[in-house]
């Protein structure tokens, strides 16, 4: 019995290694994706609406296909609203730059923080976290 429980424990913590490698599998990195400044921190901006630019290019020798971005979230967001303003799905051909435009709505001069996503069709599931983070000042 003793070893029937132990060989049932092995078993569950190789499955959770796997899992674990798995979700992390889905993370933020695309192969061959090649994204300027997906995390911006540390700024300082008047209460109001900005436009922020992210450029991805596409070093590969096939397209990589956009399929959806992120609704804004009330709740992945604190202070502010931070929304891509591309619709999708929109392809980055082979050895071309994409240029995407977000919204970041400052709500009050506080602490704020956001984030959206981008979702691509490659082999995998794949999704591109954008998240903005900094001090909305009085205009």
């Amino acid at each position: 019995m003793r070893r029937a429980l132990t060989w049932v424990c092995v078993l569950l913590g190789i499955g959770l290694i796997a899992f674990s490698w798995a979700i992390h599998q889905r993370g933020s990195v695309v192969s061959g994706l090649s994204v300027v400044e997906t995390d911006r921190t540390g700024l300082r901006l008047p209460v109001g609406s900005h436009t922020l630019t992210y450029t991805f290019e596409n070093p590969e020798a096939v397209p990589i296909r956009v399929v959806g971005v992120s609704v804004p979230c009330e709740l992945c967001s604190k202070n502010c609203r931070f929304s891509i303003s591309q619709d999708a799905p929109f392809t980055i051909p082979p050895g071309r730059k994409q240029v995407v435009t977000c919204v970041l709505q400052v709500l009050k001069p506080d602490p704020f923080a956001g984030q959206t996503k981008l979702y691509l069709a490659t082999d995998h599931a794949y999704e591109i976290d954008l998240t903005v983070e900094g001090e909305g000042v009085a205009g």
